[in-house]
């Protein structure tokens, strides 16, 4: 509820306790309306220059929104902050990405607005610096990188003459090459009462709902592309929406199927292991925007009824798959890897986790394998509906094996593949909990 004008954020998490789960709140759930925009934004772009130019130009743009994204969502997984000024604050966050989105292509507006998205949550941090003492040490360095960004957005929108390629670098590098140097830094010579817990709960579920954004999107463009056509839908487009959507669920039941509990999470296991956790899904939430350009390439080509389909379109559809299993891979190697097979489990309890790695494992490669028999069997024409029925059937292979595994595991008193594990102890002294580093996305 709202509380006052202005009060002291509280801390969503707190160490050596068992913290209460925070659900998401209403305006960050806003904030994912916002997101389906920008998904719909840029997997437009992409639709429209399906080259090497056009994917360069679709990752680039997806770092830059989902950067800014993990920059709010990491803030709001560390502190509880319901008052009026927060609310301000958030307003000039949803006008950044409002912006950016309207603005079409990364020009001065596309810049400004991403300005604005810095200086709201500068705006945030710097409130909590003031209200919150003990998390001073902690935003200091937050507020640190926040200003590279803005100062490198300022300079390239102030200096006449300059383009804003050089900003869009330093905030890249920021994300991806300064945060991760400063998070291990900091986990390596910084006591744990001076960085801040962040709810791990919170931020799991976070990404969780990103996901789902991403994956609705699809769905989403497709029909609408339909009503703006003028033309009733053909059996075929219903046939290739059922498939879409089957495949589209199978992508989920992958993610959210293995979800561990708080204490096999990655990001209590090591700081690595949550840094990971936090870019890996870089690499899956665009893997999956990309499967839902495929969808759409797909659907628009049923509606002017061309039934042929080149190669891009294939590898679009099959290589974003294999992508997304291959990220969804590095989660499940996060979480459980190197401790779901014990000495003490049963010779056939050991047989069937190998064999629910070797399911795992095999995941990303088995649809570049359908993709590739597929162009070879049909060279110049690949029906959609032969096409995405190929895409669920390689996606329902694995996912009846693994349930299979599991189901027979459940009978051996197994309750999931890394069952006995009841808390994940770090290996080293340095080895600190992920819940005691900084910032990563």
């Amino acid at each position: 509820m709202l509380r006052s004008l202005r009060e002291p954020p509280t801390l969503s998490a707190a160490w050596n306790e068992d913290y209460e789960q925070k659900a998401a709140e209403w305006f960050e759930l806003f904030l994912d309306l916002m997101m389906v925009a920008v998904c719909s934004d840029i997997a437009r772009k992409l639709n429209e220059n399906l080259d090497g130019g056009g994917l360069a130009h679709f990752v680039a743009l997806f770092c830059l929104y989902f950067s800014s994204w993990q920059l709010y969502t990491h803030y709001n997984s560390r502190f509880n902050e319901n008052s009026l000024l927060h609310y301000v604050l958030l307003f000039g966050l949803l006008c950044g990405f409002g912006g950016m989105v309207l603005s079409s292509e990364p020009g001065t507006i596309f810049a400004t607005g991403l300005l604005i998205t810095r200086l709201a949550i500068a705006g945030m941090n710097i409130n909590t610096f003031l209200l919150v003492p003990a998390a001073r040490d902690y935003l200091t360095t937050e507020l640190s990188m926040i200003a590279v960004d803005v100062v490198a957005l300022a300079l390239c929108l102030l200096l006449p003459g300059t383009t804003l390629i050089p900003a869009y670098v330093v905030l890249l590098a920021v994300a991806f090459v300064v945060r991760p140097i400063v998070t291990l830094t900091r986990s390596q010579t910084t006591d744990s009462v001076l960085r801040i817990a962040i709810n791990i709960d919170h931020y799991s579920d976070r990404n969780g709902c990103m996901v789902l954004v991403v994956l609705g999107e699809a769905v989403l463009k497709s029909i609408l592309n339909l009503e703006q056509s003028g033309k009733g839908a053909t059996t075929q487009f219903y046939s290739t929406m059922v498939l879409s959507l089957m495949v589209i669920f199978a992508l989920a039941i992958f993610y959210f199927g293995a979800q561990p509990p708080r204490s096999l999470h990655a990001m209590r296991r090591a700081v690595w292991a949550g840094l990971l956790f936090t870019y890996v899904h870089y690499v899956l939430l665009a893997a999956l925007l990309s499967f839902g350009v495929g969808v759409t390439v797909l659907a628009n080509n049923v509606k002017k009824d061309v039934p042929a389909h080149n190669g891009t379109d294939v590898w679009l559809i099959f290589g974003s798959i294999s992508t997304s299993m291959a990220a969804i891979l590095c989660l499940r190697v996060l979480h459980f890897g190197g401790r779901s097979i014990k000495v003490t489990d049963p010779k056939i309890v050991k047989q069937l986790k190998m064999l629910w790695w070797a399911f795992t494992f095999s995941s990303p490669v088995l649809p570049l394998l359908c993709g590739g028999v597929m162009l070879v069997m049909f060279p110049k024409r690949v029906d959609s509906l032969v096409l995405l029925a190929i895409a669920f059937g390689s996606l329902s292979l694995q996912l009846f094996g693994e349930a299979t595994v599991v189901h027979y595991l459940s009978i051996h008193g197994q309750r999931h593949v890394c069952s006995g594990t009841d808390e994940c102890v770090p290996e080293t002294p340095h080895e600190q909990s992920f819940l005691a580093s900084d910032s990563a996305g």
